[in-house]
């Protein structure tokens, strides 16, 4: 179902069961459709249901904090040029070069379970579209 979503997100609205609420293929069909999103959030709200969307909402934002975290402390102090006695940090000795600090930060991140390429990329916009289908109410 996941695939399918993907390429076409709204068949999200003719799943069934398991598949419709699914976390991975309701992120997906919310990152990829504004009004997908919006008519969704709009229907559950109708039904009372908006512990469903405070729980969707609240496990995309514990799934992207630790990238944030990983962004702000860890990548920030590996980019730096500043020595390790001024930063506080040893990870500055990970830049040393392009190519180096690359791989670098992929295995880091893949280590610590950071989510990472389309699978980060369709987090942050399920958690856009969700808060703007949200905002009226």
């Amino acid at each position: 179902m996941l695939e399918v979503v993907e390429h076409h997100p709204h068949l999200y609205l003719h799943a069934a069961g398991t598949a419709k609420s699914n976390p991975a293929v309701m992120i997906t069909a919310f990152a990829r459709c504004l009004d997908l999103t919006a008519n969704t959030v709009k229907e559950l709200h109708f039904q009372g249901k908006d512990d469903v969307i405070h729980q969707l909402l609240a496990s995309i934002r514990r799934t992207l904090l630790p990238f944030e975290s990983f962004s702000s402390r860890i990548l920030a102090n590996m980019v730096s040029t500043q020595s390790d006695e001024y930063t506080g940090t040893s990870l500055t000795l990970f830049n040393q070069g392009l190519e180096t600090s690359i791989k670098y930060k992929k295995l880091l991140a893949e280590y610590l379970d950071i989510p990472t390429g389309k699978w980060l990329r369709r987090l942050q916009l399920a958690e856009k579209h969700v808060v703007q289908a949200t905002a009226p109410w």
